[in-house]
């Protein structure tokens, strides 16, 4: 089977293909198993795989765990940090957050989240990957590893990604509706500013 058609799709999303994506370029579900089979693709998730010959890396399996979370899916906390830069250990877990509360996705590998609040999940886009922003990362970074938010709230104020001011108003916003991340984005900020400055 030809997959040139999905070449040039793949290269522009860390080597991956959807077998939407490849239904829409005329290749059937019947030969997409059979370039399974072949070796020709490497399945990530259902309906999500890799093209052979393609580098294995990080973005790359966050990539796929959007992916195969499907619509409305966003790469969160862990995840989220890395794809923001912060520096994170390299067997990190892969964290994947639906943004409709009603929708199921069980990925092997993938921790997905299913939150009661929406707020600062408006979706941007990191590494051609739909993340969540600066402000809901550090939140939900705090309720899964608190240990790592003091320097993951270094790198965000050291870069410019977020004053203390934009911190300080996600902390108070999300203390009201409970988020369990919060105590320990609100220590790491305490620590790191004074009268008002970094």
């Amino acid at each position: 089977m030809d997959l040139r058609s999905l070449d040039e799709l793949a290269r522009e999303h860390h080597g991956l293909v959807t077998l939407r994506a490849a239904n829409d370029r005329g290749i059937s579900r019947a030969a997409w198993y059979r370039a399974i089979a072949a070796g020709s693709l490497e399945p990530m998730h259902p309906g999500v795989a890799r093209l052979f010959g393609s580098a294995p890396t990080r973005e790359q399996r966050i990539a796929a765990a959007v992916l195969g979370a499907g619509t409305g899916a966003v790469a969160s906390h862990r995840s989220a940090a890395h794809l923001w830069g912060i520096p994170r250990p390299d067997d990190d877990a892969i964290d994947v957050t639906l943004l409709d509360r009603r929708r199921q996705a069980t990925l092997d590998g993938v921790v997905v989240h299913r939150p009661r609040d929406r707020l600062d999940l408006t979706p941007v886009v990191r590494h051609h990957i739909r993340t969540s922003g600066v402000l809901r990362l550090l939140c939900d970074l705090g309720a899964v590893d608190p240990p790592s938010v003091p320097a993951a709230v270094d790198h965000v104020l050291t870069n410019g990604l977020a004053s203390p001011e934009a911190l300080r108003t996600a902390i108070d916003a999300h203390a009201r509706r409970g988020r369990h991340g919060v105590p320990a984005l609100r220590d790491a900020l305490a620590d790191r500013v004074l009268d008002g400055r970094a």
